[in-house]
């Protein structure tokens, strides 16, 4: 809303300048040893983003546009949930596919 006051834009044109992003969202069957390997294997796989480790992993690719990627064991749960969102859905898909890829290397 500040935006939209500061520069007299409608909100349909400010989302239209800046532009939309694609979220996914997942989540698959693992235990804490599992979901703990999965983990080690994306701090080594993703090297290059920023790692925040406040709650499971968050991983900030450069640059911003490159997206997020966030990964959690539940608590509760034997299950790793995966959040990402990136400017495209290929992107995302992308780094969807490289958790797959490595939950397949602990699984196996």
């Amino acid at each position: 809303l500040q935006l939209m006051a500061e520069t007299g834009k409608t909100m349909s044109r400010l989302v239209s300048e800046i532009g939309g992003y694609y979220m996914s969202k997942d989540k698959f069957v693992a235990d804490k040893l599992q979901a703990q390997q999965i983990l080690d294997l994306a701090k080594k796989a993703f090297t290059d983003a920023k790692l925040d480790t406040t709650d499971g992993c968050r991983f900030d690719f450069d640059p911003p546009e490159a997206g997020w990627l966030h990964l959690r064991a539940s608590n509760t749960e034997p299950v790793m949930r995966v959040i990402v969102e990136a400017k495209d859905q290929n992107t995302a898909q992308k780094y969807i596919d490289a958790v797959l890829k490595m939950r397949k290397e602990v699984l196996d």
